[in-house]
């Protein structure tokens, strides 16, 4: 127990085991003996001896020990006392003051000059800040526009430049010397660059911005929140793939046509305790959209195989290559929380708010272009595409002076690389990564891992399903939103709501002229946009199914397919100019001219996407259709049965939760 009269020790820092204190192994024996010594008379005085037992302990007088005492509690610039270490031989606690002037004759060497930059610091601050200002990039009055990365050189010449504004002359510190102060400018920028505190800083200013984010890595320090089970954490993320692929197009003749592919998207969903890919989702797409978020999250739930068709299972035994397949027990299990980076894709409000009413996990955001935040899903694409795309004859390469690019369009074409293929190839890779026991994980496999996990309740993992209703489609891919009911009771027009100036209604709205002006809330199938549901928002009844009208009522295409179709033809709309017949039939003639000069190539197209994702959806309807009818019976009630119509009975729907 310290004694009270040792003021000298703060009672923040009473406890001297809490003490910082160095390793003494790699010491000389005398700087140890005085190490010892040293420490002895601090601990002596906290426990309240008397300054002659301390004395003829160690040999050390009073004001010696009230110095070390003083030293050991001095704090340092992350915040902590040096503690122990304040004892060792020649360790500086605080920096070299000068107080004397510098008078020196022009021309003469450096030496001799320590802490004459300090004591100029100190008597024009305004320097010191144009010194910083300039090594950090910072905006000021004086400095609007920086350089790319000014050198130490050119700081120098600014720094000389302000001090002879000041009246500095010939004979005042730095001019008497005879490198102007460059060498004492230069300690004083590395040290800047060292301190903790400036660390960012610097690393943004003169490292370059991918640098400055690389100091979020390897902190020292553990996370807030520790990943203790399985499906604590997920992460989220999409890769473009980076080899070409083609699609074959069969004309009115039957020729086939190919047309090369560009890149494309795949998305991913990793548990971070075991690492395991638990879902995966081909986009299509040259940016991906939310409806292929959602989808990433929706295969993840479903413990589906592959069938022997589909091209994901041509490398996959038993169709199946995801964790919710290998593990049936897995199957709509809920998870805690996804991180995500901020992309337009991912934060779209729809995605945000199934994401929590469905799975109910929280959404953490992450910054862009930021892999750290998302180390694990980036490690798992890179493994996955160096193992598999990038070994492929038309690979795109990591960039353009990647020495495995030779002509990936042309190869494609050449070796008939289908858009099939790299599917089937992508989902073999993850089967393996699934599979494949890893030194990280003491050599165990994903799967191994998460059975293990449900075999013993020691391990704090256990199945928590989302709540099923039917067999119907999921609560997670339904687009809501909010339209209102229209008509008019005078002209006998029936009640109707628009969604993408489609419109809709059924039996039960169109005879209930109580409902016009009414709100209603909307849930739209994002797979096929003649699929909504609509419920009161005002008391919550529910409308049942809506039939769309005009040629939506049986349409295949999906919901965010509609809005392009309609955007496009609105905006041609508004472009087109008309023109005469004669004038129309002129430029059609120039054309089919000037066309049968030019040789037929195969360019790149990105249309090719858009044909490939429609060719994609018309075989996966084309299979759903002859496996499940999607007519409704006629004894079906479409009223009271919110989500049971035209869903494929495989698929499960989910309550939206109350907030």
């Amino acid at each position: 127990m310290m004694s009270v009269n040792r003021i000298l020790i703060p009672m923040a820092y009473a406890d001297l085991t809490a003490w910082p204190r160095p390793d003494c192994f790699g010491l000389n024996p005398t700087a140890v003996e005085i190490y010892r010594r040293r420490k002895e008379a601090v601990e002596m005085y906290a426990d309240g001896t008397a300054f002659q037992e301390i004395r003829n302990a160690s040999n050390i007088s009073d004001d010696e020990v009230r110095r070390l005492v003083k030293r050991c509690v001095v704090l340092k610039e992350d915040g902590f006392i040096y503690g122990f270490f304040a004892l060792l031989p020649g360790v500086l606690i605080k920096s070299y003051e000068r107080k004397k002037s510098t008078a020196r004759e022009v021309g003469d060497e450096s030496a001799g000059c320590s802490g004459a930059l300090k004591l100029l610091f100190t008597r024009f601050p305004e320097i010191e800040e144009l010194v910083n200002d300039l090594y950090f990039k910072k905006h000021s009055n004086q400095l609007k526009v920086h350089e790319a990365r000014i050198s130490i050189k050119n700081i120098h010449e600014y720094f000389l430049k302000a001090l002879r504004k000041l009246g500095l002359g010939e004979y005042d510190w730095p001019f008497n010397t005879q490198n102007a102060g460059y060498k004492s400018l230069y300690l004083y920028c590395r040290d800047l660059a060292n301190n903790i505190n400036q660390r960012a800083g610097h690393a943004y200013a003169r490292l370059g911005r991918d640098a400055s984010r690389r100091g979020a890595v390897g902190t020292g320090y553990k996370p807030l929140i520790s990943n203790l089970r399985p499906y604590s954490f997920m992460q989220l993320d999409f890769h473009k793939i980076d080899a070409a692929s083609i699609i074959v197009i069969r004309n009115d003749y039957g020729v086939e046509v190919p047309i090369p592919v560009s890149r494309w998207h795949i998305g991913f969903l990793v548990d971070e305790f075991s690492a395991g890919i638990a879902g995966a989702f081909v986009a299509l797409e040259k940016t991906p959209s939310g409806d292929s978020t959602l989808e990433v999250i929706s295969s993840s739930l479903t413990a589906e195989q592959f069938i022997k068709e589909d091209p994901r299972a041509r490398f996959v035994d038993e169709g199946k290559a995801l964790l919710v397949q290998l593990i049936p027990g897995l199957e709509n299990q809920c998870f805690s929380a996804l991180k995500i980076d901020n992309g337009w894709s991912n934060a779209a409000h729809d995605v945000v708010n199934n994401i929590m009413d469905v799975i109910g996990c929280a959404v953490n955001f992450g910054p862009c272009y930021s892999w750290w935040r998302r180390d694990l899903i980036e490690k798992i694409f890179g493994e996955l595409t160096r193992n598999g795309l990038q070994r492929m004859p038309s690979t795109y390469g990591s960039g353009v002076a990647d020495s495995k690019i030779n002509k990936p369009s042309e190869k494609a074409i050449k070796f008939r690389i289908l858009l099939s293929e790299l599917i089937s190839i992508l989902f073999g890779c993850i089967r393996e990564h699934n599979l494949r026991k890893s030194e990280r994980s003491q050599n165990s496999s994903p799967v191994q891992i998460l059975e293990a996990s449900l075999s013993r309740p020691a391990s704090g993992f256990f199945p928590y399903s989302i709540p099923d209703v039917g067999n119907t489609g999921p609560m997670l891919l339904m687009h809501i939103e909010e339209v209102t009911v229209r008509g008019n009771l005078a002209r006998n027009e029936r009640p109707y709501f628009k969604l993408d100036r489609c419109r809709y209604t059924n039996p039960l709205l169109a005879s209930s002229y109580r409902f016009l002006g009414k709100k209603l809330i909307t849930y739209t199938y994002r797979r096929r946009c003649c699929i909504v549901y609509a419920t009161v928002k005002e008391t919550g009844e529910n409308l049942g199914l809506m039939i769309a009208g005009g040629s939506w009522t049986n349409s295949e295409c999906s919901w965010r397919d509609r809005k392009l179709i309609n955007r496009s033809s609105q905006s041609f709309n508004i472009i087109s100019d008309s023109e005469s017949t004669m004038r129309t039939w002129v430029q059609q003639k120039s054309e089919e001219v000037s066309n049968r000069k030019k040789k037929t190539r195969a360019q790149t197209s990105a249309d090719a996407l858009v044909i490939a994702n429609v060719i994609s959806r018309e075989k996966s309807t084309q299979q759903d259709a002859t496996e499940n009818s999607v007519v409704p019976s006629e004894n079906a009630d479409t009223t009271n049965d919110p989500f049971g119509l035209l869903i494929d009975p495989p698929m499960k729907v989910f309550v939206r939760r109350s907030r």
